[in-house]
Order: structure tokens, then C-alpha cells, then sequence
């Protein structure tokens, strides 16, 4: 049998310096509320970031520390600092207890280090794949977002498309009921367009029929167009 028969694991936010209890056995529920949570200047906390195992009996340690433990009847305890060594930061802690023993044996404190080292990797584990599941979620969103932006800039395109088109169809309807003759042409003198009343005064009756007319052949003075031509290439009106 040995000597350990409590305890609990504790996660360490370094941003806020906060150390959280998150699973425990071999504790009262209201012991287990008491000790759920230390800030930073707490005596827990200022033993856990000394970075080294302890294994003391409890009147070894402080007033405070000596209070809670004896509530629970517990004569030794084992802190453990669970440690990344790759950046050796503190990630947490391992904290078990004795009701029967004031000292705990040295073989409890060899398997006590073995757990220590297994929970580490467990820990990292479970945070790596919380960090890559954040990194997805964050992916999702930005997705997410630059989509629904692309969306709506198309949408306000397709909006200004149609109003273009509304606003030409207007224009068009203007000229063609415009009791004066508008018409336009390409330089080589094909009509590109004219209302109606262009058309009723070169003496056709609409518009269609004028489709395959050269204005060339509406200009009673040919020169007269090559000269505007000269003109609106060399002043551009």
C-alpha cells in the first residue's frame, strides 16, 4: 500500500498569474472548492514557481497552507511543478497528500515523479490540439468573413449593374420620344444610334429601317463631316 492517498492536478495561467485546480480525488467537495483557485500571491503559487519538487510534512509549511491541510486531516504532502522542458515553463502543478504518513517513501516519490512526467505529456497534448482546433476555428472565420465580404461586393455590383442598365433603358426612352433628332456614328460613318424623329427627318418612318444606312450618304457636303472629324481628333470636342 502507499503512502499517497490524495491529491489533485492543477493548470498554471501564466498571463494571469492564476493556478486552477481542474481534477482532484481523495477530497472533500468543500475542501476541493476551497483550494480550486490561487492568484498570484498566494503562498501555493509562490511555492509552485520556486520550480522544484517538495515533500514536506504539513507543519513544515505556512500558517496558511498548515490550516487547510489540517481540515483534512493530512499529515505530508508531495508539490510537484509540471514543467515544459522545452521552453521550461511551469505548465501546472501535481499536488497529492497523506493522511496516514509523515513522510512519503522514497519509492512513492520515484512513482510519484513518473505520473508527474506522463501528465506533462498529456497536458501538452491536449493543449497542442486545443491550439490547432483555435487555428482552425480562427481559419473558419476569416474564411468565413473575407466570403461574406466578396458576397456582398459582388452583390453591390450586380446592384450598380442594374441601376446602370435601368438608368440607360430611361435614357434610351428620353431620346426615342425626344421631338428631336439624336443619332450617332462610328468614323467610318456607320450609325451606332438614333431616335425615331433622326429618322422620320433623314425621311424614313423609324429607326430600324435606317439599320444598314451609311451617313455617309445623308451628308449633302461630304467634306463638311471629314472636316468635324479633323477637328474632334485634334481638340477632342
Amino acid at each position: 500500500r502507499g503512502t499517497v492517498d490524495g491529491g489533485g492536478i492543477y493548470l498554471y495561467n501564466k498571463n494571469h498569474n492564476r493556478l486552477t485546480l481542474v481534477c482532484h480525488k481523495g477530497l472533500s467537495a468543500k475542501y476541493a472548492r476551497k483550494v480550486k483557485t490561487y492568484t498570484k500571491n498566494s503562498p501555493q503559487v509562490q511555492l509552485l514557481l520556486k520550480g522544484s519538487n517538495l515533500y514536506v510534512k504539513s507543519n513544515e509549511l505556512s500558517p496558511e497552507i498548515r490550516m487547510l491541510l489540517s481540515e483534512q486531516g493530512i499529515l505530508s504532502v508531495a508539490i510537484l511543478p509540471l514543467i515544459n522542458s522545452k521552453n521550461n515553463e511551469i505548465i501546472g502543478s501535481l499536488n497529492l497528500a497523506s493522511k496516514n504518513f509523515e513522510q512519503i517513501t522514497a519509492q512513492d516519490k520515484k512513482g510519484i515523479e513518473s505520473i508527474s512526467a506522463r501528465i506533462i505529456s498529456l497536458i501538452l497534448y491536449a493543449q497542442s490540439q486545443e491550439k490547432v482546433k483555435e487555428s482552425q476555428l480562427l481559419l473558419e472565420h476569416k474564411v468565413e468573413e473575407k466570403t461574406s465580404a466578396l458576397n456582398k461586393k459582388i452583390n453591390e455590383l450586380l446592384l450598380k449593374k442594374d441601376e446602370i442598365k435601368r438608368s440607360e433603358h430611361k435614357l434610351r426612352q428620353l431620346q426615342e420620344n425626344l421631338p428631336v433628332g439624336i443619332f450617332s456614328t462610328s468614323p467610318d460613318g456607320r450609325l451606332i444610334h438614333l431616335n425615331n424623329t433622326a429618322a422620320e427627318i433623314f425621311g424614313y418612318h423609324s429607326a430600324d429601317e435606317m439599320k444598314d444606312v451609311s451617313v455617309l450618304d445623308l451628308y449633302h457636303q461630304k467634306e463638311k463631316r471629314n472636316e468635324l472629324i479633323q477637328i474632334l481628333t485634334t481638340t477632342g470636342q
